[in-house]
Formats: structure tokens, C-alpha cells, sequence
């Protein structure tokens, strides 16, 4: 087993006929209470489109809600504390051992081990989640162990 052993990874799984607008409220909600707990965190998304999206949706945040963050670049600048980026740019180191890791993208990067946490959020009628949830899968054969969390009233 390659893996860290403070590693820990969350899947907030939503009800299985959840769409994509629940799921981006739900992870938009998970973002603001990792920003409230003081963690930095990296949002993965999958693609330059997805992360241009977030980017936009959380300046639309409200005054109270506002969530400081910057699209990542080769050089990460973690003055932000929540930065979005996407493949082809690397998947950078946090700053301290508490970072986030919100992984949108597939296939799971290869450095997820080095952030201190990796949340994954997903629809499933399954918990755990079976194996048409390949990033589950693919966690599980790494020797991990990981926490789900159903979600069953998303929200907004």
C-alpha cells in the first residue's frame, strides 16, 4: 500500500436522480464551509471550461458569502487560499499539511496523496458507491478506506 496515513477521502454522495444543478449547489455550499473553516483547498475541475465556471459562479456569491480565490497557474499563489484549476496544469502541493483537495476531474490526479484530505462529490443510490463510480473504485484499490457521506436533501 502507497499510502499516507493521514490521508483522508470523503465522497458526498447525492441521491442517485440528483442533476447537475444540485450537484453544483451542493459542492458551491461545500466550498463556502471549507473557506469558513480556514482550510486552503484546490478545486480540480475537469477542464479550462468547468474551471472558468466556477471561477464565475463564486464571484456571483453574495457579500456574506464571498470566497476568495484565483485560477491556479503552473506557480500556485496560495495568498488566495482557494484556488480552481484543471488539466493540463499541475495538481500543486498545498501550503501546510491542512489543504483540500475538491477533485472534479477525471481521472483522479496522481498527487492526490499529498493533500491532507480528498473530497469527491457524486449522485449514487449506492453506499458505498459500486463500481460505476470509478474514482471509488480506483481509491479502494490504493488501500484506502474511504468516508461516505449521504446527502439526502442537497439543498437549494
Amino acid at each position: 500500500m502507497n499510502q499516507s496515513p493521514a490521508l483522508r477521502i470523503d465522497f458526498h454522495l447525492l441521491p442517485g436522480d440528483s442533476d447537475t444543478q444540485a450537484l453544483q449547489n451542493y459542492t458551491e455550499r461545500l466550498i463556502c464551509k471549507i473557506h469558513r473553516l480556514g482550510h486552503p483547498l484546490y478545486l480540480r475541475a475537469a477542464d479550462h471550461q468547468q474551471a472558468m465556471q466556477w471561477d464565475e459562479r463564486l464571484w456571483q456569491l453574495s457579500a456574506e458569502a464571498f470566497v476568495p480565490h484565483a485560477l491556479a497557474t503552473a506557480e500556485p499563489d496560495w495568498r488566495h487560499r482557494i484556488l480552481i484549476g484543471h488539466p493540463p496544469v499541475p495538481l500543486p502541493a498545498g501550503p501546510g499539511g491542512e489543504t483540500v483537495l475538491l477533485n472534479l476531474s477525471s481521472p483522479v490526479p496522481e498527487n492526490f496523496a499529498s493533500f491532507a484530505r480528498v473530497l469527491e462529490v457524486a449522485a449514487s443510490a449506492d453506499l458505498p458507491p459500486k463500481e460505476e463510480n470509478p474514482h471509488y473504485s480506483f481509491y479502494r484499490q490504493q488501500g484506502y478506506d474511504p468516508i461516505c457521506h449521504r446527502i439526502s436533501r442537497p439543498g437549494r
